[in-house]
């Protein structure tokens, strides 16, 4: 017997497979993010992934509430340590939200964000017809 509950419209199927296929999308730019690293004017090699662009920006309050000259000891993505400025930190904030900024957002037609909203919004959007008990249900 047919559980006529779990049948799928081709909609249905293709906006579940764009919501998969948003989510292998999302699960990639995450750990592109995550292996964010940026080079300073200085050199300095940073690492620019989410955790690192907040400490940064917390290492540069402080050193701006410090005053001129302030530095603090600072471990680059080689492990290598140097003793950074408000300045070069802020730099280096910057060049990351800038490549985190180039991932986040997938533009064009095409691009999985896309492709999910516009297939879910037809899926909703769309009347679900099922038998019940002989009858066609509209809901």
């Amino acid at each position: 017997m047919i559980d006529w509950g779990k049948v799928q419209t081709a909609e249905a199927k293709a906006a579940a497979a764009a919501v998969q296929a948003r989510g292998a999308w999302k699960a990639q730019r995450a750990s592109s993010v995550a292996q964010i690293t940026v080079t300073t004017a200085a050199g300095n090699s940073f690492d620019g992934d989410e955790i690192s662009q907040g400490r940064m920006a917390r290492a540069i309050i402080g050193l701006q509430a410090a005053g001129d000259g302030a530095t603090l000891r600072w471990v680059l993505a080689d492990n290598s340590v140097i003793q950074a400025t408000a300045a070069e930190l802020t730099e280096a904030l910057t060049l990351a939200g800038r490549a985190q900024a180039e991932l986040w957002v997938e533009e064009g037609p095409d691009s999985p964000q896309r492709s999910c909203l516009a297939k879910a919004n037809k899926v909703v959007a769309a009347k679900v017809v099922r038998p019940v008990l002989g009858r066609i249900a509209i809901s």
